[in-house]
């Protein structure tokens, strides 16, 4: 029996070496982050903000509030583990609100980076830091993203490509959740 574990042990320890050494480890660490080592890409420019003709809606479970849009030119799957990309809010009053957000999938956590102002330009969002995505109402939209379109478990769908195309065919069948 010890044998029998101590040869499991080796094997294991093995396969990790040679992985390591093929880069194999390196690039799942770039997908899905260790948690202890995890550094986020630094933001160096915001995207364009989002057009009107180049939106693509999300689908939600439970809320019907508001739509919601996603902007295809700036989504991105970063190094880091992280779904960023535009969204725009529109109320059914008509009021439409833009930001730049990131979700960490590896955390189930949500970002702001910036916020469309009235003059047309982003604003940077003062000391943004990352907050849990939880399961209540106010988080219903994010939840429903993390779920169903930009994650699988805790790894983020890659390329962003798969994400439009998910985005575009629109929630799971209820039986499949």
């Amino acid at each position: 029996m010890r044998a029998a574990r101590r040869l499991g042990i080796i094997l294991t320890q093995w396969a990790i070496a040679a992985s390591a050494s093929a880069g194999l480890l390196d690039d799942l660490r770039s997908v899905q982050p260790d948690e202890g080592l995890w550094v986020e890409e630094t933001q160096t420019s915001l995207p364009e903000l989002p057009k009107q003709s180049t939106l693509v809606a999300v689908r939600l479970e439970g809320d019907a509030r508001h739509e919601y849009f996603i902007d295809p030119r700036s989504l991105s799957v970063g190094r880091d583990g992280v779904v960023r990309f535009g969204l725009v809010v529109k109320t059914r009053g008509g009021t439409q609100q833009s930001s730049y957000a990131g979700v960490h999938c590896a955390r189930q956590e949500w970002k702001t980076y910036a916020v469309a102002a009235d003059d047309g330009k982003w604003r940077s969002v003062t000391k943004p830091s990352w907050k849990l995505i939880e399961k209540k109402r106010s988080d219903s939209m994010r939840l429903d993203l993390y779920r169903y379109y930009l994650c699988i478990g805790k790894t983020p769908v890659s390329p962003s490509e798969r994400i439009l195309a998910n985005l575009r065919r629109g929630l799971p069948p209820r039986s499949g959740r």
